[in-house]
């Protein structure tokens, strides 16, 4: 719904990294392929959102992964969306926000 193989430069998976969620080690490697100095994670668990949070990645939560909004928010989540397609709608202003 989100198109990422158009907006994204690259993807990565749990098969990237040695170490599982919260560890950074994922986060910290896809910045790294694609030589980041920014970047901005979307997820729909606390983990991605800790795991995020360790790498400093400012994080988009998505309510998909059977967490509330609460949760995800005390976890560290900056904006918490519906659906991936409510991401969409309002992704300009969370890259401007989190840049």
């Amino acid at each position: 719904m989100l198109d990422a193989d158009e907006r994204a430069d690259a993807s990565l998976n749990s098969e990237d990294a040695e170490r599982s969620k919260p560890d950074p080690e994922l986060s910290e490697k896809a910045m790294a392929s694609v030589d980041a100095t920014c970047s901005l994670l979307v997820g729909d668990s606390v983990w991605d959102v800790e795991a995020a949070n360790r790498a400093g990645i400012p994080t988009v939560a998505v309510l998909s992964g059977g967490y509330g909004e609460d949760e995800l928010r005390a976890a560290g989540a900056i904006w918490v969306f519906e659906d991936p397609a409510d991401v969409l709608t309002h992704l300009d202003q969370v890259v401007v926000r989190g840049s």
